[in-house]
């Protein structure tokens, strides 16, 4: 019997623009343990030739990593302006 694939978290609430706070770090790791943990799902199962499991796994694990990117992205496009913002308020 296959194990039960992980359940991927809630999607750490952020607003536009904001870095993400520390409470938010462990959902980010949990992802990415996840991850992991269904990559190796994937290999075991292509190994023994269950693709169509494989395909469940796969979805999943996509969906995090495009999560995870995404994030990435929001959090290189608001660097230069929490940058601008904390550089007005040091000059003041």
């Amino acid at each position: 019997m296959d194990p039960a694939p992980p359940q991927p978290p809630k999607p750490p609430q952020k607003q536009k623009g904001q870095p993400l706070v520390p409470q938010e770090t462990h959902v980010l790791q949990q992802m990415l343990e996840d991850n992991a943990r269904l990559l190796k799902l994937i290999i075991e199962h292509q190994a023994m030739g269950k693709f169509k499991e494989c395909e469940h796994y796969q979805r999943m694990a996509h969906k995090n990593l495009t999560y995870l990117a995404a994030l990435a992205d929001a959090q290189q496009r608001a660097k230069p302006q929490h940058q601008a913002a904390q550089a007005h308020w040091e000059t003041k």
